[in-house]
């Protein structure tokens, strides 16, 4: 209970409802909901397309070391696990993409998807690429089985249980991101007191991306150019650290929610196009949880949007009881004639 008021006090920050508008905003909100889910499902089904290509290679095999949730291939023989998991992967996405609102349809997508990447990954190297979109998929488990929640005549307690897995799914993929930002600021810090390079010093990223092109042999588009004008590379680089590591805040401000979208899309169009590094499913999560946020205010109040910013929101709140208390020390100002 007092963590919840202390989140509340310090760190929640949302505009307020007209309770005449109550009912009308939790319909919006609802079907903004259930919209992103299907839309979710639609693009599982191109990601089993664009894998395609590689599976008449998984089903020939016999080198594939998986990971632990599919070592029982090993028992009815791996070609014939694999052809196995690739059927509940594809069927799977198919059922979800038709029946969103089967639970079981879900449950098989999210299934085989862990399935699938066990068996991916399982050639010697593990790719993060689609483990958030893993995560969201065990998430949209929880959302409501029966048909009438995903209409528009669905009761409230359906209503909030949408938004409800909608905010997990945000924490889930914003604390990823938090964690890669807090891993970045960590391993810059460390970098200043020993014999490296630090991402805060003025050429840090510069010689990074240097290094990166030298190592990989590929021209990026904006590789030569970073390289060459470290005040920019710097500026960029510690912006992304600072958007990375406070986007956990930013579940708790509905304001921010689009801002940080665009801000992570951004992020990732700026690493493929400096150093050849693509998160396609990040994109999609990203633009579809937030900068298609369902909770995200309609209208934009940019004061009120800048006061949210992490940092800033700190400062303004300090600000804030600062005057308070002032005010409440100031004796009464006598009345006059």
């Amino acid at each position: 209970m007092r963590l919840t008021v202390l989140v509340r006090r310090y760190l929640w920050s949302a505009p307020p409802v007209d309770p005449a508008d109550a009912d009308a905003h939790s319909a919006r909100v609802h079907l903004r909901s259930v919209m992103i889910v299907r839309a979710y499902y639609v693009v599982s089904v191109l990601w089993v397309a664009q894998a395609m290509r590689d599976w008449p290679g998984l089903r020939t095999s016999t080198s594939v070391d998986p990971l632990w949730p599919a070592e029982w291939i090993d028992y009815p023989g791996t070609q014939r696990g694999i052809t196995a998991i690739l059927a509940i992967y594809g069927l799977g996405a198919l059922a979800a993409m038709a029946f969103p609102h089967v639970r079981i349809a879900r449950i098989a997508y999210s299934f085989g998807l862990l399935q699938f990447l066990a068996v991916d990954y399982g050639f010697g190297k593990i790719n993060h690429a689609y483990h958030s979109w893993l995560w969201v998929s065990a998430f949209f488990i929880l959302l409501p089985g029966r048909h009438r929640a995903w209409r528009s005549d669905a009761t409230a307690d359906d209503r909030q249980l949408f938004v409800q897995v909608i905010r997990l799914a945000q924490l889930c993929v914003l604390f990823f991101y938090t964690l890669t930002g807090v891993w970045k600021v960590w391993h810059a810090t460390l970098a200043l007191f020993r014999p490296e390079v630090s991402a805060f010093e003025l050429d840090g990223f510069s010689l990074l991306i240097a290094r990166n092109l030298l190592s990989s042999g590929r021209d990026t588009v904006v590789g030569d150019l970073l390289a060459s004008t470290p005040v920019v590379g710097w500026l960029l680089f510690n912006g992304t650290m600072y958007l990375e590591a406070t986007s956990l805040l930013v579940v708790l401000r509905p304001r921010l929610h689009r801002l940080w979208g665009f801000g992570l899309i951004l992020f990732h169009l700026g690493t493929q196009a400096a150093m050849g590094i693509l998160f396609p499913a990040n994109i999609v999560l990203v633009g579809l949880l937030l900068v298609c946020s369902p909770v995200a205010p309609e209208r934009v109040d940019w004061r009120a949007t800048v006061l949210d910013l992490p940092g800033v929101h700190l400062v303004a709140g300090q600000v804030r009881a600062a005057r308070r208390r002032r005010a409440g020390a100031d004796p009464p100002v006598p009345a006059t004639a």
